[in-house]
This record gives C-alpha cells, structure tokens and sequence, in this order.
C-alpha cells in the first residue's frame, strides 16, 4: 500500500509515509519561529490534538466496505458527529474510496477490504464477542497507512479552504485570505498549521477563523480534536501596531483562550500558550531553545535511569545462576 500512498499524500505528511522521520515533522516548526522572528512578522503555530484518531475514523473512506443506512445511523451515534456534518460525510462515503483515487489495483482494494470487513475481539470471562467497525486496528502494521490515507485528504481539504478564503475575514486590503496558514507538517494524527498575518489584529482573526475551518474538516472525517488543557493550542507571536493591545486582550482579559465558531460543533474555545510540547521537545513563541534543551535531556536521563540499576551485584540474584 505504500506506493499508493506515497502518490496521495501531501508533501508535509511524515509518520508512516516512506522518509517520513519525525525531526522532518518537528524541524518547519522551528524554522517557521526563527522566521518570525528575524522578521518582525506576526504569525501563530495551530497545534491539532485529535481525540482517539486511530479508533474513530470511518475506514469506509479508504476502502470499499459494504454499509447501509442503518449502519450508517449507528456509526454516526457512536461517532457523536453534529448533525450538520452528517450530511458531507454520508456524501463523502458515496464517492470512490481513497484506494481508488490513489490508483491502487482491484486486487489491493480486495485484499485490505477483506482484512478490515468483520473485525473483531474477545476477553476473558465474558461470553461475547465485540465486533469492531471503527477505526484502523491500531498496533496492526497496515493500521499507519490505512490512517494516512484519510489524514492527506484531510489536510488537502483544510489547504484548499484555506487558499479560497472560504470564511477567512477580510481586514482591508492588506489583509487579504492569502495570509492563511502559510503551510502545515502533520506526523500521523498530529497535525500543526503556520499562519501569518501582517498585522497582529489580522493575525489574532485568522487564527480564529483557521481554526473552525480545521475543526471542521476533521469533524466531517470522523475526527474531532481535543481542546482540553494541553492538547489542542495555538502558540502566539504578534509583532507591530496593536501588538500590545492584542496581547492584553488574549493573555489577560481572555486568560490564554480564543473562541471561534465552527460550521459544525458551534462555539468552542483554545487554549493560547507559550510554550507547547512537540514530539519529545518544546517549542516556544519567543524562538527560544533552552526548553527544548532540557526537555530532551530529562527525555534522556529519563530513557538511561533504568539502565543504572545494577544487576550482577544485586543480592536477589544467585551468584551460581
């Protein structure tokens, strides 16, 4: 399935794609800080905490699996999706499978359907068995691609909303839909979008309106993301005219949150940081590596602690054995 993959991803996807490691996920963000920051530009990080992605996403999307309304009915209920999404996503799952656009043969479309049609486990002491119709049986070796699949065409979406301005506000003309995100570095269901803006008012809008359009897409797949402490964040960077003012307005009189209006979940609110957690490092809205440093270095102190306990020496141990 890689090379169908590998045709339908986008160019930032790593995690699961052939050359995908993850420093080719952490190392835009860094570059994108800097940037901002030799440059005088107000700018944002919008990092993307998806709930449970892996056991939540429609699989009908990716391959051709037989379903019907009554199915349909109980995935959606089980899904909790809004009910405004409900009707993309029953459009969606009319059109071809994603195994198909990627150009993937008969045979291959065949084979994954078979291994994710009537899935299914059991636990000790109880009689039934549970029958799995979500998600892409996480800890199974195909579990990676069969979830990239869905998270490309995701991100495709999101990008092509974002270009067409589709409900990015206009702030005069310097403030153009243009200055959406800039670009954007998913790793498996870790998704972060960069956006710029020329102003720290424009920034502090496009932020708000980005983001219903990410909630959005990824509600409409099956996916929602977690806003709760420490998951889902937007990290800050405002520069110029009004820079201070909107900085009092987020930090202070909002205390760190941002509230936006989707299309399909209503009003929801953001946690605003300055620092966030990114793949065993930290990134900060100043540029800064010194967190980083020492988050990767009690990273490691915290990998090796187990390695110093002694062994040969240790007395609950036979000599003789």
């Amino acid at each position: 399935m890689m090379e169908p993959l590998m045709g339908a991803k986008v160019d930032t996807q790593f995690g699961g794609v052939r050359g995908g490691g993850t420093d080719l996920a952490t190392r835009p963000v860094r570059v994108f800080l800097h940037w901002l920051k030799i440059k005088f530009k107000s700018g944002a990080l919008a990092f993307v905490d998806i709930t449970a992605a892996f056991y939540h996403i429609l699989r009908q999307l990716v391959m051709p699996l037989p379903f019907n309304d009554a199915g349909l009915s109980w995935l959606f209920q089980r899904l909790n999706i809004p009910t405004e999404a409900i009707h993309s996503l029953r459009e969606r799952l009319g059109q071809q499978d994603l195994l198909r656009q990627a150009g993937a043969s008969e045979h291959l479309r065949t084979y994954v359907s078979e291994l994710h049609d009537g899935t299914h486990f059991y636990t000790l002491g109880l009689g039934s068995i549970a029958k799995t119709q979500l998600g892409t049986r996480p800890g199974d070796p195909m579990a990676d691609t069969v979830f990239n699949f869905i998270m490309a065409e995701a991100v495709k979406e999101i990008r092509d909303k974002q270009k067409n301005g589709n409900r990015l506000p206009s702030l005069g003309d310097t403030e153009t839909a243009a200055t959406s995100f800039a670009m954007d570095a998913s790793f498996a269901d870790d998704y972060v979008g960069f956006l710029t803006a020329t102003t720290a008012q424009g920034c502090v809008a496009k932020v708000k309106a980005s983001i219903a359009i990410v909630d959005d897409v990824f509600t409409t797949k099956g996916m929602k993301p977690n806003y709760k402490e420490g998951k889902t964040s937007v990290l800050l960077r405002l520069y110029g005219p009004g820079a201070s003012e909107s900085k009092r307005q987020v930090f202070i009189h909002d205390k760190h949150e941002m509230q936006f209006e989707g299309a399909t979940r209503g009003k929801l609110v953001v946690k605003v940081v300055h620092s966030y957690k990114h793949f065993g490092s930290e990134v900060t809205d100043n540029a800064a590596n010194l967190k980083e440093v020492h988050c990767r270095k009690n990273a490691s102190t915290a990998a090796l602690r187990p390695l110093r306990k002694p062994l040969f020496t240790n007395k609950i141990f036979a000599r003789d054995a």
